[in-house]
């Protein structure tokens, strides 16, 4: 299983770019998991995760509104910012100069401030610690950690709320099967390399 493989994934473009097709079989619920009583199913869409919520946390539906409300601002902001960014590094005077320019008169703009600001902020503060804030208890906060180590291998209390929110904005690009494995990818790469005359050494 990859993450990355729907229509705006990494995977995805990475694919397009080298012109190569993985052949790949979509899941959704892209995530579930075991609970004493149920099974929590997390859609590609989070509107899918509501009825899910509703069943399992009726009382905690308002702290999770409002945290994945958070997350996905975040995770917005982020990009947004980052597709604003020049290519670095700058090679030569112009394109310092210009770097400068972007970088400093993006930074003025209130907007900009604030997210930056924002974001800032959920990187120094642990997702424990969000988790708490939102008031969500522990079969919640189990369900969420459990995502968080499938997707960033780490523990809520290792993990910013910003990092939080990159690894689960995963779970909307989707989760795909490869009927062969993942190591389809690494010799699709592999076989790009050796036609444009690279070698591979093991």
């Amino acid at each position: 299983m990859i993450t990355g493989a729907g229509p705006d994934g990494a995977v995805a473009a990475l694919c397009q770019r080298l012109g190569v097709s993985l052949p790949t079989i979509a899941c959704d619920p892209t995530v579930q998991v075991a609970l004493p009583r149920h099974r929590v199913d997390l859609a590609r869409s989070v509107e899918g995760w509501w009825p899910e919520i509703h069943r399992e946390f009726p009382e905690e539906e308002a702290g999770w509104h409002a945290l994945v409300s958070d997350l996905t601002s975040l995770a917005r902001d982020r990009d947004q910012l980052a597709q604003h960014l020049p290519s670095l590094p700058p090679e030569g005077w112009r394109e310092r100069l210009r770097c400068w320019r972007i970088l400093t008169l993006r930074s003025l703009r209130a907007e900009t401030r604030q997210a930056t600001r924002q974001l800032r902020r959920a990187a120094g503060t642990p997702f424990r610690e969000t988790l708490e804030t939102h008031g969500l208890g522990t079969a919640s906060r189990q369900t969420l950690e459990a995502c968080l180590w499938y997707f960033a291998l780490r523990g809520p209390e290792e993990c910013s709320t910003l990092e939080a929110a990159l690894a689960l904005q995963r779970l909307r690009e989707g989760v795909a099967v490869v009927p062969r494995g993942p190591a389809v990818l690494a010799d699709l790469l592999a076989e790009r390399v050796v036609e444009h005359g690279g070698e591979i050494r093991l």
